[in-house]
């Protein structure tokens, strides 16, 4: 049970008695365009991003898990059903410490130290690592319900990603999601899901390789069972030449709040991790 529901009910009551719109806590992605787009992720919705493989969509998990709980030490559970804990915080030290180096090359004094620094304010990061790898919809609904909800009280939960969650489950991917929504509710915080999109978007044939919502694989009534669709493109992945190699956008392609504002923010994307966050 949670000790806090009663107060959240009657602050949500009371504002919308006051301004006449419920009340929601937002959490800021800490993407500037994001947040300007969206007003952050609300509690309560169901977010998927969606990318081709090597698009970037963990990469954007890992911006999220640092901008929220690493600098602004909100609490975040991060459930990888494909990487493990080792992979994934190999990858949340880069990005934290900046050290750019290859696992080949030799690595300076100076270098190291950025990495331990880096490691201690990971580890004092209000992080929950949740690596199984076969988790399917039940036990990521147990482990929030029974764990998590009192404990840890997140601000964020990241799924990395919808369709290995529907190799572990019998459910279909529709089922899934309205399964999440409910989890969202009764966590009172947003979920990120991340998820593949169709081999179509790589036809050669289509002019315009950046997605839309029928791309999402497996998912066939996207519009009423999510609430906000980001969708990450980089041209660099289809074009040998492109005009901005380093550059990454972030389309908001489905929005049910914030008058339901859609739009396309352009970011840096260098060595693999999204670079036009802020932080403060």
């Amino acid at each position: 049970m949670d000790i806090y529901e009663a107060k959240r009910k009657g602050i949500a009551s009371a504002v919308e008695d006051i301004i006449g719109e419920a009340y929601q806590r937002a959490t800021k992605t800490h993407f500037e365009g994001i947040d300007e787009i969206l007003g952050g992720f609300k509690e309560g919705q169901l977010i998927i991003v969606g990318g081709r493989p090597a698009m970037g969509k963990t990469a954007f998990a890992i911006n999220l898990v640092k901008g929220i709980a690493v600098s602004h030490k909100q609490p975040v559970v991060y459930f990888s059903l494909e990487g493990s804990a080792k992979q994934i915080m190999k990858r949340m030290i880069k990005l934290e410490s900046n050290v750019r180096i290859s696992d080949d090359e030799q690595i300076l004094y100076s270098e190291k130290q950025d990495v331990v620094r880096a490691a201690d304010r990971l580890s004092e990061a209000p992080l929950i690592l949740d690596d199984h790898p076969y988790a399917s919809p039940k036990y990521i609904f147990d482990r929030c319900l029974n764990d998590y909800r009192d404990s840890a009280r997140p601000r964020l939960i990241i799924i990395d990603y919808l369709q290995l969650m529907d190799t572990y489950s019998s459910e279909t991917p529709e089922k899934i999601l309205e399964g999440l929504k409910y989890l969202a509710k009764e966590m009172h915080c947003p979920i990120v899901l991340l998820s593949q999109l169709d081999r179509d978007v790589d036809l050669q044939e289509r002019k315009d390789h950046r997605p839309t919502l029928k791309d999402i694989s497996g998912v066939g009534n996207i519009e009423t069972l999510v609430d906000v669709v980001l969708f990450i493109y980089r041209d660099a992945y289809y074009n040998p030449r492109p005009v901005y190699k380093e550059e990454a956008e972030i389309i908001v392609a489905k929005n049910t709040r914030s008058e339901n504002k859609v739009g396309t923010v352009t970011v840096k994307f260098r060595d693999g991790f999204f670079r036009d966050c802020h932080y403060e």
